[in-house]
């Protein structure tokens, strides 16, 4: 097993004890001129913009810790989709055509045609009922019938099932290794991700 993500973890602690925060991080793109195959969860789910009672609800359940995030994202003009069995929320997503952001900061602009999808959560006893899948597909056609041609999103390089199932959905991958400074700057270490790439023909060499 290759050491260098320990190096990569041992170095993450180190820089929060100095006001510096490092995401090693994959920058994931979805060409949404390429088929969406609908996954279909094995509940019944209804899908829409969450309400301001929906969002109340969420930040209720999941306590404050979620609280600065989902004001973060509403400053972006970013749309939460919430998807309910009934009356229960089972989980969310946000959507912003704005800006790449995580969590407490921005780390890129958006062009035009692209969007970002961000901040995704399904609650405990709905997991492994493609909750989450059923959220994104229908991020992706939302944004796709509002003129984006690509979705992106950040995923963490050691959350393994989310990258392997990230991975089975035709995603264009590359490298995101971010180290946030004091203040409000950002900065790529190595090669930077390049925004769009899934649309104009793949990564930079």
């Amino acid at each position: 097993m290759s050491k260098k993500p320990l190096i990569w973890r041992g170095a993450s602690r180190t820089l929060r004890l100095l006001g510096i925060r490092f995401y090693d991080s994959f920058y994931l793109e979805k060409n949404l001129g390429t088929n969406i195959e609908p996954v279909a969860p094995s509940i019944e789910l209804d899908i829409s913009p969450a309400t301001k009672g929906d969002i109340n609800e969420i930040i209720r359940t999941r306590e404050q810790a979620v609280l600065n995030r989902f004001q973060i994202a509403e400053a972006f003009e970013g749309v939460c989709y919430c998807a309910k069995q009934g009356k229960q929320i089972t989980g969310n997503i946000w959507v912003t055509r704005k800006a790449i952001i995580l969590d407490d900061f921005h780390v890129a602009d958006l062009p035009p045609d692209g969007a970002y999808l961000f901040g995704a959560y399904v609650f405990s006893c709905y997991r492994g009922k493609k909750v989450y899948q059923s959220l994104r597909d229908h991020a992706y056609s939302t944004v796709r019938d509002a003129g984006c041609a690509f979705a992106a999103s950040l995923v963490g390089r050691n959350s393994i099932p989310a990258v392997v199932a990230r991975n089975r959905s035709g995603l264009l991958f590359q490298d995101a290794r971010l180290l946030k400074l004091p203040g409000s700057r950002v900065i790529t270490l190595g090669k930077p991700f390049v925004i769009g790439a899934s649309v104009s023909g793949g990564s930079p060499a």
